[in-house]
């Protein structure tokens, strides 16, 4: 809302994290990593790269990865 773009799509690597999936923003990040690529996350990965895709972007050329912390 802040920089007035929507959100379409969320992935971790090959895995697609937000397509649309409303029940999966209530969810933690890293259960829905471990819920999506069927693996946990390794106890060392302190950090996760986090690609979206925006509606007024489609070729998402122009979005920076996002970089989410675990605590």
């Amino acid at each position: 809302e802040t920089h007035g773009l929507t959100i379409c799509s969320l992935f971790y690597g090959p895995a697609i994290l937000y397509n649309g999936h409303e029940d999966r923003l209530k969810m933690s990040v890293s259960d829905l990593v471990k819920m999506v690529t069927k693996a946990e996350v390794p106890p060392h990965k302190k950090m996760l790269d986090l690609i979206p895709s925006f509606e007024e972007d489609e070729d998402s050329e122009s979005v920076p990865t996002i970089r989410y912390m675990l605590l």
